[in-house]
């Protein structure tokens, strides 16, 4: 600043008043140690190479200054000294804010300062705040604007208005990060994630263009824009005001949405629509488009209902949509913990809790219990029955022929367990008639007359059979009728 100022000092007689001008302008904004990059000016003058008697220090022919002040102009013009040299540090410190090529500022104007006319971004470190404008433009007055690439990086840069423009290259904003001021475009590209607490400007003819991916959102207006303007697939244009630009699909009148979920860590809500648009858990919406809420649960919970209010005043949902008023919403998802103490639920093979909203807890296989061969086992858990019945417990009993005294039987399998019959080994074939066959009877056998009748037996008639012996005795001519049982071949007759 000094070698600067004994630069000026040496002008010759006549400039005493423009010196004395710069100076009293640095003292108003209290700069008194280093020449204020970015300055606005407090007066109506320009210095340029053209201004004769300003010297620079460096070759007495003015380049000095003019390299120091060049587009100095009053604020009334909304001119800014827009390339003062200045020292930047090769270490990064706490109290840098920007970073240009590798060189770091704790001034964030002089960061800029460096960055004009060059391919480097001057890229920010932390928050920055300029109680002025930042860039230069032909509506500045200032001719053969230079370009300014900045990366936000994540911060917020706060100014009355950036310009972007360029007399050879076109100016780039580069997101994700936070401009709270206007924007005025000449020349210059954007890119999203991105969020502009102001208005965009349009100067002249200039276009829109949007590159990146995510939410371009604008807090403010957007002038209506050239033809060629483009907003790169994938970004979102988003504006709380109107939007100039017909040539664009944007959500205007954007109205922010909120979403909750009741209790906390129950599950999640989502917002989509034609005009809607999900950003970091919430959601924005243009006025009067409709809006479609979708609930996901957390494990152990399902939805029950929706509590949808803007300004304390309820919002109807109808089949989990509703129409987007003008002004800001605030959505909660109402979910239930699960219910699982009811009755026991079972199939052939499972059984399970079941909670009203369909949810299955517990479910296993069905064990325990011992089937027969008439019922199946009953699970010990849900009391179901399961699974197949028993075999048979059988005994076989082989065919026996009837006879006069006693019954016969078929060829049987027999279960002791369910008392049924069967005609084969494996108990498949129930017999459900008679296995007994019943006895025959006796069978008469005709014997001719003794061939010497006792004396005392006029006629006599034996009948035989296996084991059993009729005679019949005529005796003064009665008929008398006696059995007798042989086990073995009879007496010879008397």
């Amino acid at each position: 600043m000094a070698d600067l100022l004994s630069g000026i000092s040496r002008a010759p007689p006549g400039n005493e008043s423009k010196v004395e001008k710069i100076l009293a302008s640095f003292r108003r904004e209290c700069y008194t140690d280093s020449i204020p990059a970015g300055f606005f000016c407090g007066e109506d003058w320009r210095i340029s190479n053209e201004d004769e008697g300003f010297r620079g220090p460096s070759d007495g022919r003015g380049a000095g200054i003019r390299a120091g002040w060049r587009g100095c102009r009053n604020p009334c013009g909304g001119g800014i000294i827009q390339s003062v040299s200045a020292a930047g540090s090769s270490e990064q410190t706490e109290d840098s804010v920007a970073v240009v090529n590798g060189t770091y500022y704790t001034d964030f104007m002089e960061a800029v300062n460096a960055a004009y006319g060059k391919d480097y971004y001057c890229t920010l470190l932390k928050n920055v705040t300029v109680n002025n404008n930042v860039g230069q433009s032909a509506d500045l007055g200032i001719p053969n604007p230079a370009r300014l690439n900045i990366n936000l990086n994540g911060f917020t840069l706060t100014c009355n208005t950036l310009y972007l423009s360029g007399a050879s290259a076109s100016s780039v904003l580069q997101g994700p990060g936070t401009v709270t001021g206007n924007i005025h475009i000449e020349v210059g590209t954007l890119y999203a994630p991105l969020t502009v607490n102001g208005n965009i400007i349009e100067s002249g003819t200039a276009n829109l263009i949007v590159d990146g991916s995510g939410i371009f959102r604008v807090n403010g207006n957007i002038d209506d824009f050239g033809i060629l303007s483009d907003i790169q697939e994938g970004v979102t244009v988003v504006c709380t005001g109107t939007c100039g630009v017909t040539d664009i699909s944007a959500i205007d009148k954007a109205r922010d949405i909120t979403l909750n979920v009741s209790p906390d860590a129950s599950g999640t809500v989502t917002a989509e629509g034609n005009k809607v648009v999900m950003d970091s858990g919430n959601a924005i919406a243009s006025a009067r488009s409709t809006v479609t809420l979708t609930p996901s649960a957390a494990d152990g919970y399902h939805f029950s209902s929706w509590n949808v209010t803007s300004g304390g005043t309820p919002i109807a949902v109808t089949n989990n949509q509703f129409t987007m008023p003008d002004a800001d919403v605030t959505v909660s998802a109402v979910f239930e913990a699960h219910d699982f103490s009811g009755v026991w639920k079972s199939n052939d093979n499972n059984h399970w809790k079941e909670c009203s909203c369909g949810a299955v807890s517990q479910q296993a296989q069905h064990s325990g219990g011992t089937a027969t061969c008439t019922a199946p086992a009953v699970c010990t858990t849900c009391c179901a029955p399961y699974g197949d019945l028993a075999p048979h417990t059988l005994t076989h009993h082989t065919a026996t022929g009837a006879t006069c005294t006693g019954e016969g039987n078929w060829e049987y399998w027999s279960c002791s367990a369910c008392g049924k019959n069967f005609a084969d080994e494996n108990g498949t074939e129930e017999i459900t008639g008679d296995v007994i066959i019943p006895s025959t009877g006796h069978t008469l056998t005709f014997m001719k007359k003794s061939p010497q009748p006792a004396k005392r037996m006029d006629r006599q008639l034996i009948i035989r059979v296996p084991t059993v012996t009729a005679s019949f005795r005529m005796r003064k001519g009665k008929i008398r009728l006696r059995w007798r049982n042989w086990l073995s071949p009879p007496p010879a007759t008397p």
